[in-house]
């Protein structure tokens, strides 16, 4: 999550982020400068997950039609899991792989949110 607040502290709007594992998610919601919630939560079904997610934004007095959702992790643009993310949520975009680092060419195959945790491995220095 630390890499997530370096690349996107300069946003005007709070903003969810969601890390997307095989049953959990990591959930952080940031203004830019201020953390205003982290936690993990474990689902089995996409509407476990949903239940989690706008429910995390209610609570934050978030609207998901107006506040920004960043996903990463294991999750696809033609996934059941995003088709239901995208029924509630409508500024949805995936995070990008973090800037000033060079990437093996290889990584071009892959989408740019998958492994965003490893990516970030560097900043725990």
């Amino acid at each position: 999550m630390e890499g997530i607040h370096l690349e996107y502290r300069n946003m005007a709007t709070t903003t969810l982020f969601v890390n997307v594992r095989e049953k959990s998610f990591e959930l952080m919601a940031s203004n830019g400068k201020q953390l205003l919630i982290y936690n993990i939560f474990q689902y089995d079904t996409p509407e476990d997950f949903i239940y989690y997610l706008l429910f995390a934004a209610e609570q934050l007095h978030l609207n998901p039609e107006l506040n920004p959702l960043m996903l990463s992790g294991n999750i696809q643009k033609d996934s059941p899991l995003f088709n239901m993310i995208y029924q509630y949520f409508r500024q949805v975009s995936f995070t990008d792989r973090p800037d000033g680092y060079e990437y093996h060419y290889g990584f071009e195959k892959l989408p740019s949110q998958m492994y965003f945790s490893g990516y970030n491995l560097a900043l725990c220095e």
